[in-house]
Order: C-alpha cells, then structure tokens, then sequence
C-alpha cells in the first residue's frame, strides 16, 4: 500500500478514503504548480516531499484497517 501512495491519493482510495484521496488526487499538483509560480521554483524542493508523506499515510491507515480499526473519511496519519 506505501507504494501505491507514491501517486498522491491513490492509495487512500484504495484504503477506502475515497474523498480525502480524490481531493489530494487533484489538489496536490494544483498546489505545487502554485507554489512553484509563488515562490519561483520553490516546489522543486517541496514536491519530492509530497508522495513520501502521502505513501506513509496511505501505510498507516492500511495497517489500521488490517489490524481491524476503523478510520474516519479524513482521518490523517492515524495511531
């Protein structure tokens, strides 16, 4: 599932957090786009970071599931 979270947001759809997955889906290019236009070329440091912190997210909230927990629609990182 971690790999799978390298895309930002496919890996929370397939977790079952098809709302927060659709939104980071679209929302994440659109935001490194900006900031990139804001900040001249800042996102180039900032956009590697993105799919590692979706791919750790994507991980836990599918250890959760396993482990026969539930997790809320938007729940980020959980315990």
């Amino acid at each position: 599932m971690g790999l799978l979270g390298l895309i930002p947001g496919l890996g929370q759809i397939i977790c079952g957090q098809v709302a927060k997955g659709l939104a980071l889906l679209i929302l994440t290019p659109i935001a490194i786009v900006l900031l990139g236009v804001a900040t001249v070329g800042l996102s180039f440091f900032v956009s590697p970071v993105v799919p590692i912190v979706t791919a750790v997210d994507a991980y836990l909230v599918a250890k959760k599931l396993k482990e026969g927990n539930a997790v809320g629609d938007w729940e980020f990182f959980p315990k």
